[in-house]
């Protein structure tokens, strides 16, 4: 069917003009889901009626890659109907690529991912993937710490339909003890529901979303150089300070306030200790 016959769902969110090219409202508006980032468009997907949910999951899904010309002229279209920002200079969040797994990523998060992927199963029954699919975009270290906390036997249903290449570098990653235990788990392995299979992809697909986001604790650089140079050989770690006092005093002082405390003055032998002393002037010891 030409996309002149594709109808749009009463009551779907109006333009504020028609595209050059006639193309659908519904296809314009998932476009404008997919360029505008997950948590706008879970937002906005979350409100509207299941028909239009279903129908606007649908074009998603077939979308392929938006170019910039196209999401620049997309978000001036409907920048207007939003007091949020949206233009092409916001930077919030903005994508070019549909898809199945964008379909999915908003519909997870904006009902969760049980019913975002039954949402998705009668939108898009043909695009189906295999369960764990995602998983081969992440790297092995990633796909290793999403798994530290789960079971052995948790492990080994997903590492075991996974790329074999992807499972091994991932497994390198753990603890002997662990890695022989998923190994076992996996070689006693027998056949697993779909319906378990699609449980366990959307609790990881929630699990990895929660990971992606979250923010890197403090992060205090110059106490991690003033460790790497207390742990390397004091003939290295004095020709650094002296570099980084004649470049910049300043930061040089604050580096060996974190390197010499009075902890390593408790510690330190007499002998050495007096031989350093006796090289400083009383304004340095003070």
């Amino acid at each position: 069917m030409g996309e002149e016959h594709i109808k749009d769902p009463p009551g779907l969110l109006k333009t504020s003009g028609e595209p050059k090219k006639a193309e659908p409202k519904i296809r314009r508006t998932a476009k404008f889901l997919t360029i505008i980032g997950i948590d706008r468009a879970a937002e906005i997907m979350s409100r509207l009626p299941p028909d239009q949910v279903e129908a606007i999951s649908k074009e998603i899904a077939a979308l392929t890659k938006i170019g910039a010309e196209e999401r620049r002229v997309v978000l001036e279209e409907f920048s207007s109907l939003f007091s949020v920002p949206c233009g092409p200079d916001s930077g919030a969040g903005i994508s070019g690529s549909g898809g199945i797994e964008a379909a999915r990523r908003i519909l997870y998060a904006a009902f969760g991912p049980n019913k975002g992927e039954q949402i998705l199963g009668k939108a898009a029954p043909d695009a189906k993937p295999k369960p764990f699919d995602f998983l081969e975009d992440f790297s092995p270290e990633q796909i290793a710490l999403l798994f530290k906390e789960e079971s052995p036997s948790a492990a080994a249903l997903v590492f075991s339909r996974l790329p074999p290449k992807l499972s091994a570098q991932a497994l390198s990653n753990f603890t002997g003890k662990k890695k022989l235990e998923i190994l076992k788990h996996i070689a006693r392995q027998h056949t697993v529901s779909p319906e378990i299979l699609e449980q366990v992809s959307g609790a990881l697909r929630e699990k990895a979303r929660h990971m992606a986001t979250k923010e890197e604790p403090d992060f205090d650089g110059m106490q991690a150089l003033a460790a790497i140079l207390k742990s390397s050989e004091s003939e290295f770690g004095d020709h650094i300070l002296r570099e980084l006092e004649i470049e910049d005093p300043e930061l040089g002082k604050l580096l060996k306030d974190r390197i010499y405390t009075l902890a390593d003055i408790l510690k330190a032998a007499d002998l050495p200790l007096q031989k350093k002393l006796a090289s400083m002037d009383n304004r340095e010891i003070i």
